[in-house]
């Protein structure tokens, strides 16, 4: 469980680096899993995901996403109800009850991976509220710094509002300015 200054972490930064929660096998099964899921894409007689497109449309830096894998994988929907990630989830919603709205892989490959731009989730999720119930529970697959694109995020920016017309004016992902309406910005990787 969460210490009590990680949760008010949370509420303070809008995200948390929480434990490592899987070891190198069952990595290894997700990552054959992903492997195996965008292979079979058009197979008929297999189980498919919601969805499974690359984002950019570029095939020369794609960014695969992958809407729903648990509902073509076992492994994947094993690690949707996770207990640690579950319980971890809850703890920091203070929610009773856990409600999953969708699962979602952006695989970028290695060497030729796009770019995730700057986003905010809950917007892209209009009929659910309240919007400080909800959250990503953020799982890498592969070793991840500054130098491959680890995840950045920008402290407090979840009690901003809606962002996401500003998002969409950056051009490049290093266009993040330094102040944003009056708030400064720090960036965290």
């Amino acid at each position: 469980m969460l210490t009590p200054a990680q949760v008010e972490q949370f509420r303070c930064d809008g995200f948390l680096l929480g434990p490592c929660v899987l070891d190198d096998a069952q990595v290894d099964g997700l990552r054959d899993e992903l492997t195996r899921v965008i292979r079979d894409q058009d197979r008929a007689d297999l189980p498919q995901p919601v969805l499974l497109r690359n984002l950019p449309g570029d095939a020369e830096h794609p960014v695969w996403q992958v809407v729903n894998i648990w509902d073509a994988s076992e492994p994947f929907r094993a690690l949707v109800h996770h207990p640690t990630i579950t319980e971890e989830a809850a703890q920091l919603t203070a929610a009773r009850e856990l409600r999953l709205w969708h699962d979602q892989i952006q695989y970028k490959p290695a060497g030729t991976g796009g770019v995730n731009m700057w986003h905010q989730d809950s917007p892209y999720w209009p009929p659910l509220y309240p919007k400080d119930q909800q959250l990503t529970a953020w799982v890498a697959l592969d070793d991840v710094d500054e130098a491959n694109g680890c995840m950045s995020m920008v402290s407090g920016s979840h009690r901003w509002g809606d962002q996401v017309a500003f998002l969409h004016t950056l051009e490049d992902f290093d266009d993040m300015p330094r102040e944003f309406q009056g708030h400064a910005l720090e960036v965290r990787r």
